[in-house]
């Protein structure tokens, strides 16, 4: 699995095993002093972070959605991730370039640019998902470009680490998501506009 960690895990040491994973998450999911809250709803609450363990100089988005009714874990989960295409026209590509496990993926997927004087971006991302008690855990990071080298259509962009938690809450399911993306906006430019 070392060859799949990034250089951010390499460096503090993260261990990719289920249990911290779980304490990863859980952590992150907790209020922290540093935390701005963007948006307060009793169905969505959105803060931002300024900053990571992996990268203290991106943001970190963290959100709380409250889903009424009955949800069938996997089926969220999918539409998520792998049907994502089905309903997110921004998605120009999405392959699974080798199943580790049956918990492990290794990921490609490009999106298309938010201004048009930029390239495509794309990600290479291991994704580790789990269940443990009812409790549904997703986490992603990016690989080293040897493991899917990068393409002159897109420019890469990095996954620092995304991370969910869903579970039953009473009658309410609850999706917790985190996430700390590297999008090279700088560096996205096309040639021919630099």
């Amino acid at each position: 699995m070392k060859r799949y960690m990034s250089e951010q895990e390499m460096r503090t040491g993260f261990s990719l095993d289920q249990d911290n994973i779980k304490r990863f998450l859980q952590s992150l999911a907790k209020a922290h002093p540093e935390e701005k809250q963007l948006i307060d709803t009793p169905e969505l609450k959105l803060w931002v972070l300024p900053g990571s363990v992996f990268d203290s100089t991106m943001p970190v988005i963290k959100g709380r959605y409250v889903f009424r009714g009955d949800i069938f874990a996997p089926d969220f989960l999918s539409l998520l991730n792998e049907k994502r295409t089905d309903w997110d026209t921004s998605i120009v590509d999405q392959e699974v370039i080798q199943q580790l496990s049956p918990d492990i993926a290794i990921l490609h997927y490009a999106m298309e640019p938010p201004l048009p004087t930029m390239k495509p971006k794309d990600y290479v991302e291991k994704r580790i998902r789990f269940v443990d008690e009812d409790t549904y855990y997703g986490y992603c990071s990016n690989v080293p470009d040897e493991v899917y080298p990068q393409s002159e259509r897109y420019k890469r962009a990095s996954t620092i680490f995304a991370g969910s938690i869903l579970r039953k809450e009473g009658n309410d399911n609850v999706y917790c998501s985190i996430s700390q993306v590297n999008l090279n906006v700088c560096s996205g430019l096309r040639e021919k506009d630099r």
